[in-house]
């Protein structure tokens, strides 16, 4: 099948919306089918806990310990609240999450290649969250972050519109919801776009100055410190997942982004003019990101508040162990808990 056969804007308009219609359809049954699973009584039915309490009055942080953020509450509370109190109407906002996601999926993935690898990548989202595992029913916050997440990146490495200054500024706005709903993945994040403006971003580069263009020299030495930086910094952090699987899927793809980005900085002129527009956008994203998390830290949590925010989330952060082998094929789809020393199926 050729690859113009996945890209939906060469097709007949009303074939186009006909075909989305019937798509979103059948995304919704596949993605709804295990909707209505009982919650476990651990962290699913815990988070439903959450929300019944602050659909009555009761504040995350404040009143109920809160591992995520404030963002992540504000739409299942109060669509919590207008169902009656009805735990199908969190069923179906986390159902929405996951239609949304895997349709950013394939706008996020479309606009760096084609419709084909576009497809590609949302029919493999779909098999994954359409799982029939409790936890993919239930309002964890990476439902949250994942369409905001794809709209970042959509934004930081596509860069769709043509005032540039606007896509960092946008990007910074998801980046920021994403920080404020799950602090982890909101971090890799900001990490990543920051890396992508200051070594990626941009059109192809003008021709370098045939005076004095001592900012884009001293310009690509600083990228090359920085992917130098990033490996090293990244390489301490994830040393624990040092085994073989984890090593392949999760840290030599790293190191790849890392290499070619230090080789393009080493091998690819750039002129001044250049390097002040990506410092530009790049401070744009910096700042944004910086000034509406202060925004939100100090219009929430207050003085006092912030600072025992900010010491609770260092010692959750700081604590955090992602050391689980990959279970066994024999185990199906369930939540691991068990270490790296062990090799048995969860649970057992």
């Amino acid at each position: 099948m050729s690859e113009a056969a996945f890209d939906f804007s060469k097709w007949p308009r009303g074939l186009r919306v006909a075909a989305g219609f019937v798509l979103v359809a059948l995304l919704v049954i596949y993605l709804g089918q295990h909707w209505r699973l009982r919650p476990t009584d651990t962290d699913d039915g815990l988070l439903l806990e959450y929300i019944h309490q602050m659909s009555r009055g009761k504040l995350p942080f404040w009143d109920v310990v809160d591992l995520y953020g404030p963002f992540n509450w504000v739409f299942p509370v109060p669509i919590y609240v207008l169902s009656g109190h009805k735990v199908w109407a969190i069923h179906a906002w986390v159902l929405f999450l996951k239609v949304l996601s895997v349709l950013a999926c394939y706008r996020t993935v479309k606009a760096l290649s084609n419709g084909f690898y576009a497809a590609l990548a949302a029919l493999f989202l779909t098999v994954l969250l359409g799982q029939g595992w409790q936890p993919l029913q239930t309002p964890y916050a990476s439902f949250t972050a994942l369409p905001l997440a794809f709209g970042a990146w959509h934004l930081l490495l596509s860069q769709p519109f043509q005032r540039r200054w606007l896509n960092p500024l946008l990007a910074a706005l998801c980046t920021t919801l994403v920080l404020w709903s799950k602090l982890n993945t909101g971090i890799y994040l900001f990490a990543g776009g920051l890396f992508v403006l200051f070594c990626f971003s941009g059109a192809p580069d003008p021709e370098p100055e045939s005076g004095n263009a001592r900012l884009g020299v001293w310009y690509r030495r600083a990228q090359v410190a920085a992917a130098l930086a990033y490996a090293a910094f990244f390489s301490n952090y994830l040393k624990q997942f040092f085994n073989v699987l984890y090593f392949l899927y999760l840290i030599v793809p790293l190191y790849l982004v890392l290499g070619y980005a230090a080789r393009r900085a080493w091998v690819t002129p750039i002129s001044s003019a250049a390097a002040r527009q990506r410092l530009t956008l790049f401070g744009i994203y910096l700042g944004t990101v910086l000034g509406l998390s202060l925004l939100i830290l100090l219009g929430y949590y207050g003085v006092q508040g912030s600072a025992l925010y900010m010491h609770e989330m260092a010692g959750i952060v700081g604590t955090m162990r992602y050391h689980y082998d990959f279970p066994s094929a024999s185990c199906g789809f369930t939540s691991v808990t068990t270490s790296t020393s062990g090799h048995s199926c969860p649970g057992s």
